[in-house]
């Protein structure tokens, strides 16, 4: 028997996504607004782990002139491989369920780093093949979109104004929200053997 597990996003708090995106909650709820998410003036604003990432990614591009607008067609691939990196580390996760079934768990986030990467996207329900490592911008309108495996053989004679890593901005979520990202539960036993 082998055990099948199921994954939740923990929640990005406005406090968080302010020390983020370095704006204040009028800034975020702008951000939030721009990804689609109408946010009413006496409330705040709060988003899981994939929200967070388009609202740090819309803030650094922001910075840089790019209008909102232009930035949502380049956001579901850079969220897919930010969160397949943070999903691959152990502090990243929870586990939310009977003690007997942990470590099969984690188990799922040991071996080699493909396996792994296999293994949390299954969790996540994400196509790691969705997923792009870097944004390069070499203008407000002209971004090329990498992919992890690209990243060691791409060249260009182009220069960029400025890029936006998944890594970089993996390291800066998992910074500032210091505590697990993601929960884990049990959720069938499925017999191995064939019928």
């Amino acid at each position: 028997m082998t055990m099948k597990f199921s994954a939740r996003q923990a929640s990005v708090h406005i406090s968080e996504l302010e020390q983020l995106t370095c704006r204040g909650s009028q800034g975020v709820a702008i951000l939030a607004s721009a990804l689609g998410r109408p946010v009413l003036s006496d409330h705040s604003v709060s988003a899981d782990i994939g929200g967070a990432v388009n609202m740090l990614t819309l803030s650094i591009a922001a910075d840089h002139g790019v209008e909102l607008a232009m930035m949502k067609e380049w956001l579901p691939g850079l969220r897919v491989e930010t969160l397949l990196i943070l999903a691959q580390r152990y502090s990243s996760w929870q586990y939310d369920g009977p003690d007997e079934h942990e470590l099969t768990f984690y188990s799922n986030l040991a071996g080699v780093p493909s396996t792994v990467r296999s293994n949390v996207a299954s969790l996540l329900s994400l196509n790691q093949f969705d997923a792009r490592a870097l944004l390069r911008f070499r203008s407000p309108s002209d971004v090329e979109a990498l992919t992890h495996e690209q990243l060691g053989t791409a060249r260009s004679d182009r220069p960029s104004l400025f890029n936006i890593y998944a890594a970089a901005l993996a390291d800066r979520i998992q910074g500032v929200c210091r505590r697990p990202l993601f929960v884990s539960l049990p959720i069938a036993q499925v017999s191995s053997r064939a019928y």
